[in-house]
This record gives structure tokens, C-alpha cells and sequence, in this order.
């Protein structure tokens, strides 16, 4: 092997200067990595060296820990457009809905790729080009589709277009009372997968047609969700509870009832609230017991397995069998990233970020989710370029000044990382990471009185936020106080904080991992020092 291909690397410095990171992550690397990485006989503990082509060899194969789950299918990708409403402004939930409801079925096509609702929502009400749509979200086919009253009936027309050249490749028409156009979607997703050569219906559950009023009462809580604030989500589950009623056996009305209590009872953040957490597990296992094929009641499960139990094989269990069972679902792909994450397969929890992306490109949060992971894989230039790009999308992006704080932090940027986290609370605190974050700026920046105003701020949030702690912790490591942090890292696993998860890929907790109090407090939440 010729000299370039294996140098030895004399120093920390020059094995970082080779991996092009610093000093205190290939430190880590070695540590929690294995690194190969060679001592000098009778030297000190900083002699060190190593070989670059073992370091190579390292960097090829760093174990994929645990097997991603069922892949993503391959091509096509299939668009289905929002339905134009013939009717008018009271009847948006029906023809949003039943373009929803395709997608949904579509997804659970093992050979189809299907664009998340959110992703095609931004074409509702506007000319449909599909040539147009097919190249901005590098779909091959794209399914348009009109409802109208008919008499005492309704009219569902779709047409499927191939959006290479405009030529359509099928199209129909359903006249149906609104007590039969429950069972309309499905039937046009058979239709579509069967001309795209999907020929392996998905494997479901027989269940009787829901009562019209309580399917009309799930579409209208979709409708309600699908605008994504805190208020919609209550009055979402208004329409939930009033489709129960109609009709206990309205399983994806209780799926839906466990995801918005969910999102609720996080507060979008850490503002935990039990009451909705434990409403959203008793959902979840009721509509799984009406119907286990729902990938949303699986990960509904997932979510709130900090509350239940740490074990990370139940939470991997349930991620693999939502993506199993709905390989579009765009929300569990970026969870089943979150897993990789914990387990340091950066590159994995990248591609499953991105999956997710495909599904669902105009998603901010899966875009500031993807920065976050290139944080925690100490990419911070790549981190930095991203969250950069979204905010010009977007100048108040919350999450995206927050990673660029952590980028900043990471490299010693501490003015930058201070501005940055400034921004970021100052526009909300439905986290308090970054402000427990910024505390730890403030004192690497010997502004101690800042760093003390950030703490006394998080006693008074950590009332009602138990992730709070965790902050807290953050910002009293910044201040040298490890006997502190290790008392705010306790209460916060008392409070069953889901963010102690990550105690050991945050680097500002690193000066604790030969403590037996954190090491024996990993050890109660399953992380592995």
C-alpha cells in the first residue's frame, strides 16, 4: 500500500485535520465509535496516532445498526391532486377528504410510491398542468379528480395522466349516494395501482362500511386537521368524538384522535400534557383492536412509548410494522430516522430523512428534521448550508435558527450560535431546547448573568414542561455544574422526558460519561454509554 494511501496521522490534530472535523469529535469518535486509534508506548495520554487507511476502512464500514425497515418502493410515484369541489365552500371537506383517502389507500400499495397530502395541497384550487406537477415533484403519474352533486347523488370523476407527455392512461366516473362513497376511494386505488402493475393488494382487515354520518364526521376532522394549528386540532377531535359516537367501530377515527392528542399533548414541543397522552394510547390500542393494519395507531404507540416503557427494540417494532404496512408514510419514515439517530447510524437516519422528503418535499418540519440529524452526525457545515436554505424559504423558521445555533455552537461559532438562538426564542418556546442551549452559549461567552437569567427562566418552565430539565441541564453544563446537571437530568426521568434519549449524541453532556450517576441513569433509560 503506497504511502498515500496509508499515512500515519501523529497527533488528535491531524487525525481531525484528515476527517476534516475537530479535535473533540474525533475524541468522541474514538470513544463511543470505536475510532481505531493507537496509543505511543509510555507516552501521555494525548500521544497518539493512527493509520489512514484503517481509518478509511473505519469510515467504509461503520455499522448500520439494525436493519432498515421495508424499503422504499421503487418508482412510479403517483400524485393525486386535490379534488376540485363543484359544489361549494361547504362541501371542501368532502372532495379534500376523498382525495386524502385515496392517497391513504394508495399508500398501503407495496410497489407505489404516493405524495404525502401535504405535499399536493399547495395545487389545490389552481389549473391542473400535470405535466407541471409531475416535474416539481418528480412524480411519473398524476391522478386529477372532480366531486359535484348529481341529483340525490354525487359524481367522483378521476382521470390518470402519465406526466411525461399529458396522455391519459385511464379515467372514470363513480355516481354514488354519500352513504356508498366511503367505499369509493378504495376502489380507485385498486383501479390506479393495477394499471401501474402493482398487482398485490395490500393485506387489510375486513370491516363493515362505516354509518355515513360518522364517515362524514371523520372527513371533516381531517379537513379540520389538515390546517395544522393548535385550535383546528381541538375542534379535529370534536369531529372525532362525534364519529365515534355515530359509530363505535370507526377504527381510523380513533387513529386520529390518538395522533391529534398526540401532537396536542406534546404541545408541538415538550408542554406535555398526561391527560392527552394517555386519551391518545387508549385511542391508539382501541383503533388497533378494530383494526390493525393502521400505521398511524402503530405510530401513535411509538410516540408515547417514553411514557410506558425506554425499551427502543418496541419502539423499533412498532416503526417497522407502520412502514410495513404504509411504505409512503412519509411521518413514519422520518420517526424511524429519529431511531437510527439514537443509535448513531447517521448515514441510515439521512436516508430515511430523505425517503421521507420525497414523499413529502414541502414538509418544514421533515427539512429542519434532516438539519437536525446532520447536527448530530457533526456535519455542521452541511447543517449550517440547509437550515440557511430553509430559512430563506421561510426567515422565521423556529427550528431552523435553532439548529443553525447548535451548527454555530458545534464550531466554536459562540456569537453566531448566540444571535442565531436569540432569533429563535424570541419567536416561541414551544421548545425549550434552544433556550437551554443558549444559557450553555451565554456562559462559554462569559456572560455567567445571562446564563443565570436563562436558569431561572427554565425553573419557572419546568412546572409545566418537564423536558424543561433537560434544558436546564444543558445550560448548567455550560456553567461547570455538573453536580446541578445530573440533578436536572434526574428529575427530568422522573418526568419521563423523551429527550433524555439523546443524553449521550449531545456533546455538551460528554464531561458526565464517566460519572456513575449518568451512567447509571443511561443505563435506567436503555442508552448505551
Amino acid at each position: 500500500m503506497g504511502e498515500k494511501q496509508n499515512q500515519r496521522l501523529d497527533s488528535w490534530k491531524e487525525i481531525a485535520r484528515y476527517l476534516g472535523r475537530d479535535v473533540r469529535t474525533v475524541i468522541r469518535w474514538e470513544k463511543q465509535r470505536s475510532l481505531p486509534i493507537h496509543r505511543v508506548p509510555g507516552g501521555k495520554g494525548h500521544a497518539v496516532f493512527a493509520y489512514s487507511a484503517e481509518v478509511d476502512a473505519w469510515l467504509s464500514g461503520q455499522p448500520r445498526n439494525g436493519s432498515e425497515p421495508h424499503p422504499a418502493p421503487p418508482r412510479p410515484m403517483v400524485a393525486v391532486l386535490p379534488f376540485v369541489n363543484g359544489h361549494g365552500p361547504q362541501s371542501e371537506y368532502l372532495s379534500d377528504g376523498l382525495a386524502e383517502s385515496v392517497i391513504r389507500s394508495l399508500g398501503h400499495w407495496s410497489k407505489l410510491r404516493v405524495m404525502s397530502w401535504s405535499a399536493v395541497a399547495p395545487y389545490k384550487n389552481c389549473p391542473a398542468d400535470p405535466r407541471r406537477v409531475g416535474s416539481e415533484l418528480n412524480a411519473k403519474v398524476v391522478l386529477m379528480g372532480r366531486v359535484a352533486p348529481e341529483e340525490n347523488s354525487w359524481r367522483v370523476s378521476v382521470e390518470l395522466v402519465d406526466s411525461s407527455d399529458g396522455a391519459q392512461l385511464w379515467g372514470t366516473s363513480y355516481v354514488r349516494s354519500f352513504d356508498q362513497l366511503v367505499a369509493v376511494p378504495e376502489r380507485i386505488a385498486g383501479e390506479v395501482a393495477r394499471r401501474l402493475q402493482d398487482a398485490d393488494p395490500p393485506a387489510r382487515n375486513a370491516r363493515p362500511a362505516p354509518k355515513p354520518e360518522a364517515f362524514r364526521q371523520y372527513l371533516m376532522g381531517r379537513h379540520c386537521w389538515n390546517q395544522g394549528t393548535g385550535e383546528a386540532m381541538h375542534k379535529a377531535l370534536e369531529y372525532y368524538e362525534k364519529a365515534v359516537r355515530v359509530d363505535p367501530t370507526l377504527a381510523e377515527a380513533y387513529a386520529e384522535t390518538a395522533l391529534c392528542c398526540c401532537m396536542l399533548g406534546y404541545g408541538f414541543g415538550d408542554l406535555i400534557s398526561t391527560d392527552l397522552l394517555q386519551r391518545a394510547e387508549a385511542a391508539a390500542h382501541r383503533a388497533l383492536e378494530l383494526d390493525d393494519t393502521l400505521a398511524e395507531a402503530h405510530a401513535c404507540l411509538v410516540w408515547l412509548s417514553p411514557f410506558q416503557t425506554w425499551d427502543l427494540r418496541e419502539v423499533e417494532k412498532g416503526l417497522k410494522r407502520a412502514i410495513e404496512l404504509n411504505p409512503s408514510y412519509a411521518l413514519g419514515r422520518s420517526s424511524y430516522a429519529i431511531l437510527l439517530t439514537l443509535r448513531a447510524d447517521y448515514e441510515g437516519a439521512i436516508r430515511q430523512h430523505r425517503l421521507a422528503l420525497e414523499l413529502d418535499p414541502h414538509g418544514e418540519m421533515l427539512r429542519t428534521e434532516l438539519v437536525a440529524c446532520y447536527c448530530f452526525a457533526e456535519r455542521y457545515d452541511e447543517a449550517i448550508r440547509l437550515a440557511k436554505e430553509e430559512l430563506q424559504r421561510n426567515a422565521e423558521s423556529l427550528f431552523s435558527h435553532y439548529f443553525l445555533g447548535w451548527a454555530y455552537l458545534s464550531k466554536g461559532m459562540v456569537a453566531e450560535a448566540i444571535a442565531s438562538l436569540e432569533h429563535c426564542v424570541s419567536i416561541s418556546l414551544i421548545n425549550t431546547l434552544p433556550l437551554g442551549i443558549l444559557g450553555y452559549a451565554y456562559a462559554a461567552n462569559s456572560e455567567r448573568e445571562k446564563a443565570l437569567g436563562v436558569l431561572e427562566r427554565l425553573d419557572a418552565l419546568a412546572k409545566q414542561r418537564p423536558a424543561a430539565f433537560v434544558s436546564r441541564a444543558i445550560t448548567q453544563m455550560g456553567l461547570k455544574d455538573k453536580a446541578g446537571a445530573l440533578d436536572s437530568l434526574e428529575r427530568a426521568r422522573e418526568a419521563r422526558s423523551p429527550f433524555l434519549w439523546y443524553m449521550k449524541h449531545w456533546w455538551w453532556f460528554d464531561d458526565l460519561h464517566e460519572e456513575p450517576r449518568f451512567q447509571e441513569l443511561a443505563r435506567h433509560v436503555g442508552v448505551q454509554i
